[in-house]
């Protein structure tokens, strides 16, 4: 990976559970572009899960901030992808 001064090109990778619709995925990144923390989404779907990854923003030079970011993004996948769904959405966060 490679440790870059001043660009922090770290990601949030969503991994949604099998009866997560694209609507869902949708939910979240439009609910992540708002809150303005990221630069980038990028959305796959394989098999029957979708994965989103989430570039956060190059100007995080602070891991505090980082981190406060990450978690940002984490309640806002909590309250998407958890509301209405029989399984809970699973996602990584590194």
């Amino acid at each position: 990976m490679g440790n870059q001064q001043g660009l922090d090109r770290a990601s949030v990778k969503a991994v949604k559970a099998r009866d997560i619709s694209l609507s869902k995925v949708t939910a979240v990144a439009d609910e992540v572009i708002k809150e303005a923390l990221i630069t980038d989404i990028e959305v796959i779907k394989e098999n029957t899960k979708y994965e989103m990854q989430l570039h956060t923003r190059s100007n995080c030079y602070f891991e505090n901030e980082k981190q406060q970011n990450f978690r940002k993004i984490e309640a806002i996948l909590d309250n998407v992808v958890t509301s209405g769904t029989t399984e809970s959405g699973k996602y990584l966060v590194y």
